[in-house]
């Protein structure tokens, strides 16, 4: 068995964090040693980054950055990142649409 994609997480906790300076770095990490696919393996927004605007973001970056989706954290803890209002639902069902859903 060997590696076929890699997974790297990251969490969007401010409204001024985006995409390439919170992923980016771990990108070009992963890339100095691997060219196998990257997910984004487990993220989320808090409710005072934005989240619907964190949620464009994520996906755009997911396609600059020619990614292969992600894995959102959809659970209260000591952040309510779950995807709830009308604003974070739209805005994740716009960037899904251009993915193929993949369920276990």
């Amino acid at each position: 068995n060997y590696v076929t994609w890699v997974g790297i997480d990251g969490y969007y906790y401010k409204p001024s964090w985006e995409f390439a300076p919170l992923f980016g770095p771990a990108i070009k990490a992963v890339r100095t040693l691997t060219r196998d696919p990257i997910l984004i393996s487990e993220t989320g927004a808090s409710p005072n980054a934005g989240k619907a605007a964190k949620i464009t973001n994520l996906f755009a970056g997911i396609k600059d950055y020619g990614l292969l989706g992600l894995v959102w954290f959809n659970r209260q803890k000591t952040r309510d990142w779950r995807i709830q209002a009308p604003p974070a639902v739209a805005a994740f069902r716009a960037g899904a649409s251009d993915f193929t859903l993949v369920r276990p």
